[in-house]
C-alpha cells in the first residue's frame, strides 16, 4: 500500500486489510494518523448541532472531492474537513435561528396577552369602588361617591380603619351581604382648633377573605346616637358588594 492510498482511506473511512500493516511500518502515515486523531478530539469538545439528512454528502461525493482537490496529504484534508464543518455549523445556525424566531413570537404573544389582561384589570372597578347602597329616599351611595346625608347622619364608604379611631364593637348584625360588626367609633382630632376633640360615628364592618382591608359603611352623627344607629342599619339593607370575579 502506498502512503497516498493510506491517507485516502484514513479520511473517507473505507479501509482494506493492508491499512493496519502499512500504518505500523510507515512513520509518515503514523504522523498523519496523529494529526487526524487530534482534529477529531478537537471536534468532540465543540457543540455542533446535528444536520438534517439532506445536508450529509454520501461517500462517493466525499471521495470525489478528496481526489479532485488533492494538494498535500494534510492540507487537502484539512480544507475539506473545514468546508464540511462550515456546512454543519451553518445548518445549525439556521435551525437555531428558526427556533429563536419561534420563541420570540411566543414571547411577543404572551406579552400582548399580559398587557391586555393588565389593561382590562386596571380599567375594571374594584369591589370597593363598585359597592352600592340605594336609600329609601332614592339617593345612591357608592365607593366613589362623596358623603351623602340621610336622616341627619353623614353616610360614606371607607376602606380600612382610620388612625386615631377608638372602635368599640357592640354587636353582630345580619345583612344581605352576610354578618357584619356594628361598632361605635370615636375619632380623635388633635389638629382641631374649634375646641372639639373628637368626632362620633357608627360603623358597619364587613371583612371578606378575598380582600386585605375590611369594607366599612360609616355614619357620622353629632346629636342623637340612637337615631344614627337606626339610620345606618336602615341604609345597610340594600348594601351590595360584587365579588372579585364579577
Amino acid at each position: 500500500m502506498k502512503c497516498e492510498d493510506f491517507q485516502d482511506q484514513l479520511w473517507y473511512g473505507e479501509r482494506d486489510p493492508d491499512f493496519e500493516s502499512h500504518y505500523k511500518t510507515c512513520r509518515t502515515c503514523q504522523s498523519e494518523m496523529i494529526r487526524f486523531q487530534d482534529l477529531l478530539n478537537d471536534m468532540r469538545i465543540k457543540d455542533i448541532p446535528l444536520p438534517t439528512r439532506n445536508l450529509k454528502p454520501n461517500r462517493a461525493v466525499i471521495r470525489k472531492s478528496v481526489r479532485m482537490n488533492r494538494l498535500t496529504p494534510w492540507s487537502k484534508k484539512v480544507g475539506l474537513f473545514a468546508a464540511s464543518l462550515v456546512i454543519l455549523v451553518s445548518a445549525g445556525l439556521v435551525v437555531q435561528g428558526i427556533d429563536r424566531s419561534q420563541t420570540n413570537e411566543k414571547k411577543a404573544t404572551l406579552t400582548e396577552l399580559t398587557e391586555h389582561q393588565t389593561s382590562t384589570n386596571q380599567n375594571k372597578p374594584s369591589p370597593f369602588q363598585s359597592q352600592k347602597i340605594t336609600l329609601p329616599d332614592g339617593q345612591v351611595l357608592t365607593g366613589l361617591s362623596n358623603p351623602i346625608t340621610y336622616q341627619g347622619v353623614e353616610l360614606m364608604f371607607q376602606e380600612g380603619y382610620d388612625n386615631h379611631a377608638l372602635v368599640q364593637i357592640e354587636e353582630t348584625v345580619q345583612t344581605q351581604i352576610g354578618p357584619v360588626k356594628l361598632a361605635h367609633v370615636e375619632k380623635s382630632n388633635p389638629a382641631a382648633d374649634d375646641g372639639k376633640k373628637s368626632d362620633t360615628y357608627y360603623w358597619l364592618i364587613y371583612q371578606r377573605d378575598d380582600m386585605p382591608n375590611p369594607f366599612i359603611l360609616s355614619a357620622k352623627y353629632t346629636e342623637d346616637r340612637d337615631k344614627a344607629k337606626q339610620a345606618i342599619l336602615q341604609a345597610a339593607k340594600t348594601w351590595e358588594i360584587p365579588s372579585l370575579t364579577q
